[in-house]
């Protein structure tokens, strides 16, 4: 009977102890995960703390020693920085960039510094503004005739007129095609019924830019592309003398081309000369220009020698009655024109003569069998 009792409590302790050590045995699993976790949190704290206490550590020996050698290396630094031009005391800001970028990562802010703002209005004033031929043209070539736009093109006007008076620019404007890009600004701004004053002074500065582009002769076959020539003879007479004078300055340096001399002839020019010649309105100096035409157009060639004293009896009593009159410059053009054409009158007169008086040297083949 003992026996059987001291085994059965023996059992009973043996089940009790399995049951102990199961139940430790699970407990103690979750307490060490647990641990584990809190290690790790303990770790991610101390980083932080070691990183912080390096950037402090870091930035005070830096200033330590830059307040320590402040006095002996103040002569060099300013030297260094003269020589690359870098100015005075931005290698400290870049460190405190530096510096505080890293902070802001390890406090876990957002660092934007890599975008970049093109909110400000200089950075946008910078990027439309015109920087070449190219974009001075393009602005040009706008079809926007508002007041605001006219003012913009003026700007451009003006840039291309500074640089225009250059050779080696002529020959790069005119392979740009500059020339058709003004003729048709003109053409759009002499076809406005209401024009502004920034728009009469466009018109006015693009008339003298596209006289300076017609200095160059390849310009001169461009023109006649463009039957701008007819617009320009109209201009003479204009009631605004700036108009007169920039048509007249671009007449002139066509004049002294035979086709497009034919085409000033041909668009009525000889016509609007005379009418200036006898105003009494327009200045001598615009009288001067029309005389110069004509004698460009004497001298050119005889072609236009005929086609201008032909049909125009008005204009050699005009020239006589300036040769007369005039005491000044207009005189002394008017008697060249005068001698020129009664050269080539006489040279005419002579040459019909030869014709009329020489007779022929051959026998018809009538005659000669008439006589056998």
């Amino acid at each position: 009977m003992d026996g059987v009792v001291k085994t059965s409590i023996l059992t009973a302790i043996s089940a009790i102890t399995v049951y102990a050590g199961l139940f430790l045995y699970l407990n103690g699993g979750d307490n060490e995960n647990t641990k584990k976790k809190n290690t790790k949190n303990k770790k991610k704290k101390n980083k932080l703390k070691t990183t912080s206490i390096l950037n402090t550590s870091s930035s005070s020996s830096s200033s330590s020693s830059s307040s320590s050698s402040s006095s002996s290396s103040s002569s060099s630094s300013r030297s260094s920085s003269d020589d690359l031009d870098i100015p005075y005391g931005s290698s400290n800001s870049i460190n405190s960039e530096n510096n505080n970028s890293r902070n802001k990562f390890f406090d876990g802010e957002d660092d934007d510094s890599h975008e970049i703002s093109t909110s400000s209005s200089s950075d946008d004033f910078t990027q439309n503004s015109p920087r070449t031929l190219q974009d001075h043209l393009k602005i040009l070539k706008s079809d926007d005739l508002s007041n605001l736009m006219a003012i913009k093109k003026l700007d451009s006007v003006h840039v291309l007129l500074s640089i225009v008076s250059y050779s080696e620019s002529l020959a790069l404007l005119s392979y740009l095609n500059s020339l058709s890009i003004v003729v048709d600004s003109l053409n759009s701004l002499l076809a406005l019924e209401m024009i502004s004053a920034n728009q009469n002074t466009l018109i006015r500065q693009l008339g003298l830019l596209l006289g300076n582009l017609l200095q160059y002769p390849e310009n001169h076959k461009k023109i006649m592309e463009t039957r701008f020539i007819p617009t320009l003879v109209n201009l003479i007479n204009d009631d605004d003398a700036e108009r007169s004078d920039f048509s007249l300055f671009c007449l002139f340096n066509l004049s002294s081309n035979e086709e497009c001399g034919t085409e000033i002839i041909l668009s009525q020019g000889i016509k609007e000369i005379i009418s200036l010649l006898e105003s009494k309105k327009a200045n001598i100096s615009l009288k001067k220009q029309c005389l110069h035409i004509l004698l460009n157009m004497y001298l050119e060639s005889k072609n236009l020698r005929e086609m201008i004293s032909s049909e125009n009896e008005q204009l050699i009593n005009v020239l006589k009655i300036i040769k007369q009159t005039q005491k000044n410059d207009l005189s002394e053009l008017a008697s060249k024109i005068l001698q020129i054409d009664t050269d080539h009158q006489n040279l005419i007169n002579t040459n019909d003569f030869n014709d009329k008086t020489i007779k022929p040297l051959y026998i018809d083949e009538e005659d000669e069998e008439d006589d056998e």
